[in-house]
């Protein structure tokens, strides 16, 4: 059987390499670890256990642990995408009586592209022309037109699966990549909703700022589906924002946690004592009771455990999110939180 064309390959793997690795099902060597109490140094004749290089290790290995985890779970999601495609393919060549499956393929792609327009190729050139290093048009003319062409059979490719996956019903049955992330913290909806979202962010972070307007579109579009979750991390080089995290849990000890979550974020860019001062006084708190609060170390303590949760699940920047466990990472669109939410909702339990 003709392999499927390189660029195909290399468009779902992102090399051949991969792509070939996942024709096998090589064994792997086991690298099982020594016992929690195995002996793995002496000093003066008293032991060292694993357990205690363990410890010493703290968050550090548990991320190493997770880094581990999540890029083995990519790896094999890549390489399964590779066999449905392939398998669709080949049921698709099989089904049409072709000998050839790569033949097929490109007999395929190559009908629903069209010829590149010669008007393309220099409106291309004109875009772009400052990348082309000062190379004129006819020396450029011939790979721009190659490179549309590889574009058009790229997309037909895509195209194509689709209309292959949605004819075969494929279903994929390979579990995400979730982390045991506690749902603790300030939080709005259901406690038996089916999708728990949570949050680590920082009042100082601007594309935290942006991020709340997704929440809430998030939110507002799946209702009693969610429960949303904040935890704060607040970075290192942004001074203000542990100071005022801890003045929206002076907020929460007085009932108002997400009207001064909401205030900061909308103030993210002037954070300061006399900001929060000046909303904990629009909110109508306490002054008394918020400014005892606000210097009580129990508040800090709290703090550094969300910091630390974070640390634990591989959080190293803002905002970052877990979908029942299922990270992304940055400002997403909400359109990458639906595509999470959705199959999620539609999972069987269990799966």
């Amino acid at each position: 059987m003709s392999r499927i064309p390189a660029f195909v390959s290399r468009l779902v793997l992102g090399t051949l390499a991969i792509a070939a690795s996942a024709q096998a099902a090589p064994t792997c060597p086991d690298f099982a670890e020594p016992a929690a109490a195995a002996k793995v140094a002496t000093v003066g004749g008293k032991p060292i256990t694993r357990a205690e290089v363990d410890e010493k290790l703290g968050e550090a290995l548990c991320a190493a642990r997770m880094e581990h985890a999540q890029k083995i779970h990519e790896l094999r999601t890549q390489a399964l995408e590779s066999l449905i495609n392939d398998r669709l393919i080949e049921q698709a060549a099989k089904a049409a009586g072709a000998p050839d499956t790569g033949a097929w393929l490109m007999t395929q792609l190559q009908a629903a592209v069209k010829p590149v327009d010669p008007a393309a190729v220099q409106a291309f050139y004109n875009e772009n022309q400052q990348r082309m290093g000062g190379k004129p048009f006819e020396e450029m003319q011939g790979p721009i037109a190659q490179y549309l062409d590889q574009q058009g059979k790229e997309q037909a490719y895509g195209d194509l699966l689709a209309k292959l996956r949605e004819a075969a019903k494929v279903e994929e049955l390979m579990a995400p990549f979730r982390l045991p992330v506690e749902a603790v913290g300030p939080a709005s909806g259901p406690e038996k909703a089916p999708i728990t979202l949570i949050e680590f962010a920082d009042y100082e972070c601007g594309y935290c700022a942006r991020a709340t307007e997704t929440v809430k579109a998030v939110r507002a579009k799946y209702g009693d589906k969610i429960r949303f979750v904040f935890r704060d991390f607040p970075l290192e080089f942004h001074k203000n924002a542990a100071p005022a995290a801890i003045a929206a849990r002076c907020a929460a000890a007085q009932g108002k946690y997400w009207e001064m979550h909401d205030a900061l974020f909308e103030n993210s860019q002037g954070l300061g004592a006399e900001t929060y001062g000046r909303l904990a006084t629009q909110l109508g708190l306490d002054m008394g009771a918020y400014m005892t609060c606000m210097g009580d170390p129990a508040q800090m303590m709290a703090l550094q455990a969300d910091m630390a949760a974070g640390r634990k699940a591989g959080v190293s920047g803002t905002p970052a999110f877990f979908i029942n466990g299922i990270p992304l990472s940055g400002a997403q669109p909400v359109e990458a939180f639906t595509k999470i939410i959705d199959a999620e909702l539609a999972r069987k339990p269990g799966k």
